[in-house]
């Protein structure tokens, strides 16, 4: 998820969870996220490299890893269920 990565319906979680943690930020800054009319252009590498936190870096760093789940065309229950503990853990 470097590099503008463009995201599309076929990774939901991720997309989800991505617009979780930057749909609460006061300042309304995406580093790295851009919403598109199918999903989003995004650069995780610029994210963690920004102004967010080491709570919201640890956010990216699991969106990483739920796309890589989902590019694999597996969306695990284990896995979804820790992203949405953190999900309900950042609301």
């Amino acid at each position: 998820m470097s590099e503008g990565e463009h995201l599309h319906e076929g990774y939901p979680q991720t997309l989800r969870l991505l617009d979780a943690l930057l749909r609460r930020r006061i300042d309304q800054e995406r580093p790295g996220y851009s919403p598109v009319e199918h999903g989003a252009v995004v650069d995780s590498d610029a994210m963690v490299d920004g102004p967010l936190s080491s709570t919201e870096v640890a956010v990216v760093y699991i969106a990483r890893g739920c796309a890589i789940i989902e590019r694999a065309g597996r969306a695990a229950t284990s896995p979804r269920r820790r992203v949405a503990e953190v999900r309900q853990a950042l609301a």
